[in-house]
C-alpha cells in the first residue's frame, strides 16, 4: 500500500510540474503577442497622426 501512494505522490508531483511548465509557457506567449500587438497599434496610431497632420 506504501508503494502504491508513492507512486500515487510521484505522478502528481510530474502531472504538477508539467501542468506548471504549460502555464509558464502560456504566460510568456501571451506576454509576446501583447507586446506585438501594442507596437503594431502604435505604429499604426503614430502614422494615422502623421497623415492627419499634413
Amino acid at each position: 500500500m506504501a508503494i502504491l501512494l508513492q507512486m500515487f505522490g510521484g505522478l502528481r508531483l510530474c502531472v504538477s510540474t508539467l501542468w506548471d511548465l504549460q502555464e509558464m509557457r502560456f504566460s510568456a506567449i501571451f506576454d509576446d503577442v501583447s507586446s506585438v500587438a501594442m507596437t503594431i497599434i502604435m505604429a499604426a496610431v503614430s502614422c494615422f497622426i502623421a497623415t492627419r497632420s499634413r
